[in-house]
């Protein structure tokens, strides 16, 4: 039994089922995600000591002055990612942003005064 007959059994319209793939947006591409991270941290207005870039382990390391700059940042970058995530797809790679889920798994981690972004 193939897959649309087994869909077709369950009571799913196939005209219905492929409409819906039509609609159904995107996952925002891996390989976007170290350029809008940077976009990210550019847009919080809020510059670290240092910006270390690991592109093969995929992590961004940045150090402040102290652990309350690190925790600002955090928070800054986490309010902006959003909206960035639009603006790079609108301005960078000039698509409609509503083709993309805006959702990327991004792990961060503030130890002291350093802050990571592993993507």
């Amino acid at each position: 039994m193939d897959i649309l007959e087994t869909l077709n059994e369950a009571g799913v319209d196939e005209e219905q089922l492929k409409e819906a793939y039509k609609n159904s947006k995107s996952f925002i591409p891996k390989d976007w995600h170290g350029d809008i991270i940077k976009l990210g941290i550019d847009n919080t207005n809020f510059k670290p000591e240092n910006i270390n870039v690991n592109k093969k382990d995929r992590v961004y390391t940045l150090q402040f002055k102290n652990e309350e700059d690190s925790q600002k940042f955090e928070d800054l970058f986490n309010i902006k990612l959003m909206p960035t995530m639009t603006q790079y797809i609108l301005e960078v790679k000039k698509e409609n942003p509503k083709k993309y889920q805006r959702t990327m798994v991004l792990e961060t981690k503030q130890d002291g005064i350093t802050f990571n972004i592993y993507y």
